[in-house]
């Protein structure tokens, strides 16, 4: 079945991971303006690419690399003529090059015709299912790994066209004649196509290397005062370029794919070090993946320029929090609700009163953070636990059904939950809990000790056994755990596998009188 579409609403990627998803064979063609290409695919995989505007790329790329000569190029250009095939076959048959390099330079052409059309915003694409031939292509490129790639080199491109801006630009030699004579071989050739006339575009397409060394030759002529870009952004060409990575970050962040996202906010800093919410951002990220000496550095930074903004104020409380840092992180909290009125800060105060033991205070911290947002779920959490503290445990059942209510998704309240339950003696609905916990985190490794306890004590020693064995596999565990699993293999008369357990026990409680108890009993 034919696909077809715009640009606008699928990009390329997109469409490219779909047809390896579903190992589709065929061509896709896409199409913009007067630029023509098409990307091969066998069972998913990519085997061939062509744009109209680099017929014999290939050829260019092999001598360019000196792994064949003009001479031989040309002769095999004129056996394609007579014979109609396909370049490659030919120089591998005439042994004009040998079969990895040639391998070695298709996949360097898949990768830099898909970069090319990755640039195409306003074209079409059109996908025909096609089943001969396709198998006797000479490289199947898994596309997951080329796009990885390819986005990697773009980035990369992005970077170098902070100098060269566009392919539109147009580029004028300047080096004196001694300077010339200085460059490589390979640089003199790039060099040569630079005219004062010529675009970027018009130099990459005629160069004997591929758009992503061309790029990185041509911007060591601007950084080294060889030649000049005549035509460069515009004030608004920037604005578009930072708002184009600021949301791009954003929505990484969303989907906390952390690293893609700094990279994003990193762009929008290059081209305006002094952009706050890029800035900002990335002290999240920071925060989030832990950097919390990085990220303190860079809000404090952010606070000395902005010292009245409110979020500034906060985030660094709850990293000052984080480090336990409390009567610095409550100044931030006070500064922070001072400046707007928000419940976090309010909260957040409220979680410093309640590490200290405040909970009198904390709670109604908690209470008014509610009362300023009734959307906020943290303070029925904190509010529960402070319950708890208090004994009335069937009022923080209550708080947290209401956050389930609110949101079912967090494995934290069910494992909690069913911590309650179990101290209840409710046991059907602690084990209910604590495998809502897992269903929701399958690698939640307290709740599956936790579950593996109640079995244990139970006496449903076979799954109490399943679930420790588990934990114990991947090298996780606690002393407790440890010394029932013992206990169980002591029961079926393992007793080896008994004595280990125990020896772990001790290992992690070194204390421990019942593991003693039982090694002496034992041995």
């Amino acid at each position: 079945m034919a696909i077809k579409g715009s640009l606008r609403e699928a990009g390329l990627p997109d469409v490219i991971q779909l047809l390896s998803m579903g190992q589709k064979t065929g061509i896709l063609t896409v199409t913009e303006k007067e630029h023509f290409g098409s990307i091969s695919f066998f069972k998913g995989n990519i085997v061939d690419s062509y744009l109209i505007t680099r017929k014999n790329r290939i050829g260019e790329l092999l001598v360019a690399s000196g792994e064949m000569s003009e001479e031989q190029l040309a002769e095999a250009l004129e056996l394609q003529k007579k014979t109609g095939e396909k370049i490659g076959k030919i120089l591998l048959k005439e042994k004009f090059v040998r079969e990895e390099s040639l391998v070695t330079y298709l996949k360097q052409q898949i990768q830099e015709t898909i970069m090319t059309m990755m640039t195409w915003e306003n074209g079409y694409f059109s996908f025909e299912p096609r089943f001969t031939d396709m198998d006797e292509e000479l490289v199947a490129v898994n596309p997951a790994s080329l796009l990885l790639e390819t986005a990697k080199q773009a980035d990369e491109l992005s970077e170098v066209s902070l100098d060269i801006l566009r392919e539109s630009s147009i580029v004028k030699p300047v080096a004196s004649d001694e300077e010339i004579e200085q460059l490589t071989k390979n640089e003199k050739r790039v060099y040569s196509l630079i005219d004062g006339e010529k675009t970027l575009e018009i130099i990459i397409e005629f160069s004997p290397f591929d758009t992503f060394d061309t790029k990185g030759i041509v911007s060591s002529f601007v950084n080294r005062g060889y030649c000049q870009v005549i035509e460069r952004i515009s004030p608004q060409g920037i604005s578009e370029k930072i708002n184009e990575h600021l949301n791009l970050g954003i929505a990484f962040l969303k989907t906390q794919l952390y690293d893609e996202a700094e990279r994003e906010f990193k762009h929008v800093v290059k081209l305006n070090p002094k952009n706050r919410d890029a800035r900002f951002y990335l002290s999240v990220i920071l925060t989030k993946t832990k950097n919390y000496r990085e990220a303190e550095e860079l809000l404090r930074k952010l606070l000395k320029e902005h010292p009245d903004n409110s979020l500034y104020q906060n985030n660094l409380g709850y990293i000052l929090e984080v480090k336990n840092r409390l009567d610095e992180a409550m100044e931030c909290f006070e500064k922070s609700s001072g400046l707007e009125i928000s419940g976090i800060p309010v909260l957040n105060k409220g979680i410093v009163l309640f590490k200290r033991g405040d909970f009198a205070p904390a709670k109604e911290h908690f209470e008014r953070a509610l009362g300023i947002d009734k959307n906020l779920l943290l303070p029925h959490f904190y509010l529960g636990m402070i319950n708890i503290v208090a004994g009335k445990p069937t009022d923080t059942i209550q708080e947290f059904e209401f956050i389930i209510e609110k949101d079912p998704t967090i494995p934290t309240i069910y494992f909690n939950l069913g911590i309650i339950y179990e101290n209840l003696m409710k046991s059907e609905k602690a084990e209910e809990s604590y495998k809502k916990a897992l269903e929701l985190a399958p690698n939640y490794m307290e709740a599956k000790i936790k579950l593996g306890g109640l079995y244990y004590k139970q006496g449903l020693y076979p799954s109490a056994q399943k679930i420790f064995e588990i934990i114990s596999g991947v090298g996780l565990g606690n002393a407790d755990m440890f010394l029932k699993l013992g206990n169980i293999y002591f029961k079926i008369g393992q007793k080896d596998r008994a004595l280990k357990q125990w020896k772990k026990t001790l290992e992690f409680d070194p204390g421990n009188k019942i593991a003693r108890r039982n090694i002496e009993m034992a041995g």
